[in-house]
């Protein structure tokens, strides 16, 4: 089917946006808007105000982007488009969540994942739950953030997505930890890592190896603690990764600052790499941290 003249300014101010030239996007999508309007093409219409909120959003004026999601919504509501209703709410929950809105954002989500429900569309419900997550453990509500992380694992299961399941566990796993529940948060991090090692991801299996690390330092398990440590800096630096792989080695140089099986001599090394690091990635809170920590043994 040929492009419209609408459609090809909408695409036009896609094409704006991605080149980095915001205001000219949004006019190209607001006169888009114009002509969808002038054909009575709700759904079109609705598609370009989708857009300009996305890039009033990105200028942070988030007045604008409520007002063009919300028109948007009116026109799908009407329009009875449930995929591309969601969608939009999914949008008016990640800006309230933006502006620490959680109750709107709460609401706004928890709409859009019904919406995909009743589509059989799991892949959005499933993302949608990720944000209810986040949202529950702002709100220091871990109880309701595993449920919504649990669903969430469960969907990506069934659709063979493994990088978002491992994702969720790993977010799990941070929340067992937290919590205490230190067999729980060994047992999601070992899972998430194995699928992250599946598909190749060297960064997830890294990040997962690290909090394994972390987790068995707090239980006082230090040789179990420097080796999955000393394996996550070891990815860390093969993805390029280079903040990740100071923070793992600040990490490291806590578990030898250890009382109980710590070398001491190994720790300050670790410091010391991990201050090189931030220092040559100008990161200033993490490098004063970690010097700090590092006087603090040599006292």
């Amino acid at each position: 089917m040929a492009k419209t003249e609408a459609g090809r300014a909408l695409e036009e101010g896609e094409r704006l946006w991605l080149q980095g030239d915001a205001k000219l996007a949004r006019d190209a999508s607001c006169g888009a808007r114009l002509m969808y309007n002038k054909t009575g093409d709700k759904v079109g219409e609705a598609s370009a105000l989708s857009q300009i909120g996305d890039i009033e959003k990105h200028l942070n004026n988030f007045g604008a982007a409520h007002d063009a999601y919300a028109e948007a919504y009116e026109f799908l509501a009407e329009a009875e488009d449930s995929r591309r209703l969601a969608a939009v709410l999914v949008r008016i929950g990640k800006l309230s969540i933006e502006e620490k809105d959680y109750e709107k954002a709460h609401k706004s989500l928890t709409k859009a994942e019904a919406v995909f429900s009743s589509i059989d569309n799991f892949t959005g419900q499933a993302q949608t739950l990720d944000l209810l997550g986040l949202i529950a453990m702002k709100n220091k509500r871990e109880d309701v953030a595993l449920d919504a992380y649990k669903t969430s694992r469960m969907l990506y299961r069934q659709q063979g997505d493994k990088k978002h399941e491992a994702t969720a566990l790993k977010v799990m796993a941070g929340i067992y930890m937290a919590t205490g529940q230190t067999a729980r948060a060994d047992n999601a991090f070992e899972k998430g890592r194995v699928l992250y090692a599946e598909i190749g991801d060297c960064l997830g299996e890294a990040e997962a190896l690290a909090g394994l690390g972390v987790l068995h330092r707090i239980i006082g398990d230090i040789q179990d603690s420097r080796e999955h440590l000393k394996n996550a800096i070891e990815l860390f630096k093969n993805a390029g990764h280079l903040v990740s792989k100071g923070k793992a080695s600040l990490e490291l140089a806590r578990t030898e600052s250890s009382s109980e099986g710590g070398d001491s001599e190994r720790a300050t090394a670790h410091y010391k790499q991990a201050i090189e690091i931030f220092y040559s990635s100008k990161e200033p809170e993490l490098l004063e941290k970690a010097e700090q920590e590092l006087k603090k043994l040599n006292a």
